[in-house]
């Protein structure tokens, strides 16, 4: 480990990998910058504490393999065009005061925690992106386009098609439905009209589908929502 070196540059085309059990620490008033084409790739574990920053240009990348952890209460930027993968095993902990600010692609298949007093802050054209399997907790904050936002989820029963359900959110931006089960009836429930018109106080219609027709049966719905 070099100390007193406090900026590290990956240039386009370098590999930096941390094999099991090694690790990386980025102290306070230190940095890795990840230039277009640098590859970051840790089995181990890399520390980034109060004040450490990791810059990841467009086109750079950090993959966090199985096994690998990041640790941070420090602060990774990653610029439009960027990249973190946490792969399957791997693992994220965003602690308390640290802050993943991103403009790039965040790709969960294994585990992002964010701490009480952590936050992860998405800007416009940025991106979560969470695969079967990965699981991202938080007991901090998501940003949104610079605004805190929250996640919601349930399920809402649909009569003759149609349910209006409250978020619990004050404002709703963004909601996804689908069917998961219905009574029998004429036709087949597949899916969902969204009817955003009440999302300003924190609620949504569903109204049912079968194919691209009117589902008039009784029916249960799964949704998510996103919204402040």
């Amino acid at each position: 480990m070099t100390y007193g070196v406090p900026v590290r540059t990956l240039q386009q085309g370098s590999v930096q990998e941390i094999a099991p059990s090694g690790t990386l620490l980025v102290s306070s008033g230190g940095s890795i910058q990840i230039a277009s084409g640098g590859a970051f790739s840790n089995a181990g574990a890399q520390s980034i504490a109060s004040g450490g920053q990791i810059a990841i240009a467009s086109g750079g990348s950090i993959t966090v393999a199985s096994g690998g952890s990041i640790q941070q209460a420090g602060v990774t930027n990653l610029a439009s065009g960027a990249k973190l993968t946490v792969a399957s095993g791997g693992s994220i902990v965003t602690a308390a005061g640290g802050s993943i600010q991103h403009a790039g692609a965040l790709h969960v298949t294994g585990l992002e925690t964010i701490a009480s007093g952590g936050s992860i802050s998405v800007s416009a054209g940025g991106s979560i992106q969470i695969a079967a399997g990965g699981i991202l907790h938080t007991a901090g904050t998501i940003n949104l386009g610079g605004t805190a936002g929250r996640w919601a989820f349930g399920t809402v029963a649909l009569t003759s098609g149609i349910g209006t359900f409250a978020t619990g959110l004050a404002r709703v931006a963004a909601v996804n439905g689908g069917a998961i089960g219905a009574d029998i009836g004429n036709g087949t429930f597949t899916g969902v009209q969204i009817d955003l018109s009440l999302s300003a106080s924190g609620s949504v219609i569903f109204r049912a589908l079968s194919g691209s027709l009117a589902f008039t049966a009784n029916g249960t719905a799964t949704w998510i929502a996103m919204g402040f």
